[in-house]
């Protein structure tokens, strides 16, 4: 598939705010019908999630999430580390002796299209992702074959550039973030887009040999108004619930997300018996964290769905970048009793702690 990659300035009016709030509406995985408010002030980000209540401060001058309680009035703490730095040799792992590893490639196609969207100036915009087979990866004989993976095709308004959280250690690298935030993407000659928030598009996804809408994110309520300080900040009357305890009952089962078929995925605890893992795949050492002599932990999240699989698993804390894809690999292959409410299996949202030993 040949694309033309459009190397040209935004022509976009000239925004030197510092503040910034929006509203997303988000259809597909992984809330269907989900919306969310963002605040974004200086080093700091404030998302509220008004389906369940919940409030999320990223403090990224700390480097750390609070994570807010409207209805008990308590707060936790989740500390995030930089991520590792990103270079050539970040790649998904091989996935069995016949195949390649693959590296992930963005290219951004700039339109020259441009309209007016919720009174700002926005421009078409698609961007596709790629999965590269790494040459030296692979065996030999083998074809390499470049694969799309994923197209986002929509609308996108300039924004300010918003903090990295956790930021990389090497602050020239890009960010990759989810779909339906804004993100910067770099050109074919080098140069870095601003932040763009996608003000309407559509994101397909390969699925068998074609690719299949699904996702759409839409935004609104688009606001560059100066903010109150104070909304992110910890209220003072809040207690704070460590995080081993933030499991604890103190009423209904709380729902963190919903399915693509709608059904509510759970925290373990209050009423929700947590699942049982029946088969772990140990992770292998990436060569590179052996040469290196690392070891450590690297904390996951993923949800464990009503049948135990494991399924949008993420790194919540990082160890080293390709052991960490070793962790995301082998926590894919994880099997579990599910989880359960009053007998019936339920999906919920765990933390999984892998860890790398040397001896």
């Amino acid at each position: 598939m040949a694309i033309r990659l459009v190397v040209a300035s935004f022509l976009l009016s000239s925004l030197c705010f510092g503040d910034l709030k929006y509203r997303m509406h988000t259809t597909g995985r992984p809330v269907p019908n989900s919306d969310t408010v963002v605040y974004v002030h200086g080093d700091r980000i404030r998302i509220e999630f008004p389906d369940t209540g919940r409030v999320n401060i990223r403090e990224c001058d700390l480097n750390r999430i609070v994570h807010l309680d409207p209805q008990a009035k308590t707060y936790r703490i989740q500390q995030i580390e930089p991520r590792s730095e990103l270079n050539e040799d970040d790649s998904a792992p091989n996935m069995g002796p016949s195949s390649c590893r693959m590296r992930t490639r963005r290219e951004i196609e700039e339109t020259g299209e441009f309209q007016k969207l919720l009174g700002f100036d926005a421009q078409h915009v698609r961007i596709f992702i790629y999965m590269d087979p790494v040459p030296e990866s692979c065996p030999e004989n083998r074809p390499l074959a470049s694969i799309l993976v994923q197209q986002r095709d929509g609308w996108y308004i300039q924004v300010p550039w918003l903090p990295e959280c956790p930021a990389p250690k090497d602050k020239n690298a890009t960010t990759n973030r989810a779909f339906d935030v804004p993100d910067h993407y770099l050109r074919s000659d080098g140069t870095l887009t601003p932040d763009l928030l996608p003000a309407k598009v559509e994101v397909k996804r390969r699925r068998g040999q074609e690719l299949q809408t699904a996702f759409t994110a839409e935004a609104s309520d688009i606001s560059t108004d100066a903010l109150d300080p104070g909304l992110f900040d910890i209220p003072a009357d809040y207690r704070e619930v460590p995080a081993a305890a933030a499991a604890s009952c103190s009423g209904a089962p709380e729902i963190v997300a919903h399915l693509e078929d709608g059904s509510p995925v759970y925290r373990v605890g209050c009423g929700i018996k947590a699942p049982k893992p029946v088969r772990q795949q140990e992770p292998e050492y990436s060569e590179r964290a052996r040469k290196k002599k690392i070891s450590g932990s690297v904390q996951l999240s993923a949800i464990v769905d009503s049948a135990g699989n494991v399924r949008d698993a993420e790194v919540e804390r990082s160890l080293e970048s390709s052991l960490d894809r070793q962790a995301l690999g082998a926590l894919s292959k994880w099997k579990f009793d599910p989880a359960t409410k009053e007998g019936q299996p339920v999906a919920v949202r765990l933390e999984i702690e892998i860890s790398f030993r040397l001896y």
